[in-house]
C-alpha cells in the first residue's frame, strides 16, 4: 500500500487501536467478500463486526482495487496522462519548471490532475481532456493577464491558464505565476 497522507494514517490508527487488527486483515476481509457494491460492503462491516460508520467507508474504499491508494505516483501519473498522452512533454517541462521556482514545492499525484503544495496548496496542473491542459494557480486579488484567467468563487484555485497548444511557449509567464504563488506561502 502507498505511503497515506497524515489524515488517513491517523485513522487507520485509530481503528487499529479499537478493533485490534491491522487495516490489512480489515482490507483482505472485504476483498475476499467479491462484493461489488460499495454500501453493501459497508453495512456488512457495520453489522457483523460493530465498526462504525467511518471506519467501514474507509476500509471498503481501501479494499477497492481501483483506488489511489493501491497506485504509486508513477502509475497515478501514467493513469492521469492516459489517451491524453500528446500533453507528457508539455507536463515533464512543467514540473522541472517548478523545480526551478523552489525544490521545496512538493509534487502531490491525484488521479486526474498533480497538486503543487507548501504549508498550503499552490497550483494543480494536469491535462483536461486530449485537447486541453489546466494550470490552476491560486493568486487571489491579482488581475487576469496574458493568458491567466480567473476562475469562478469557489474553487480549489483561484486563476487558470487552459493550454490547447502541446507545443506551448509561454513557460517564462508561467513561471512568473508559479513563482508568485509560491512566495504568497512562504511570505
Amino acid at each position: 500500500m502507498k505511503k497515506l497522507d497524515d489524515a488517513m494514517a491517523s485513522h487507520v490508527a485509530g481503528m487499529e487501536k479499537k478493533f485490534g487488527k491491522p487495516i490489512q486483515e480489515w482490507i483482505d476481509l472485504v476483498v475476499s467478500w467479491n462484493e461489488p457494491k460499495h454500501m453493501a460492503n459497508v453495512k456488512r462491516l457495520k453489522e457483523e463486526f460493530g465498526i462504525g460508520h467511518g471506519h467501514a467507508q474507509m476500509v471498503t474504499f481501501l479494499a477497492k482495487e481501483n483506488s489511489s491508494v493501491h497506485l504509486d505516483d508513477g502509475d497515478m501519473e501514467a493513469q492521469m496522462l492516459k489517451g491524453k498522452e500528446v500533453w507528457q512533454p508539455l507536463h515533464e517541462k512543467l514540473k522541472a519548471l517548478v523545480m526551478e521556482v523552489s525544490e521545496e514545492i512538493e509534487f502531490s499525484q491525484k488521479k486526474t490532475y498533480l497538486s503543487l503544495r507548501t504549508s498550503k496548496q499552490i497550483a494543480t496542473m494536469g491535462p483536461s481532456s486530449k485537447k486541453r491542459y489546466q494550470l490552476m494557480i491560486n493568486l487571489k486579488g491579482v488581475e487576469p493577464q496574458g493568458d491567466l484567467e480567473l476562475m469562478k468563487p469557489g474553487q480549489m484555485c483561484s486563476h487558470v491558464v487552459n493550454i490547447t497548444d502541446p507545443e506551448y511557449d509561454h513557460l517564462d509567464q508561467l513561471k512568473n505565476w508559479i513563482q508568485m504563488a509560491y512566495d504568497r506561502t512562504v511570505g
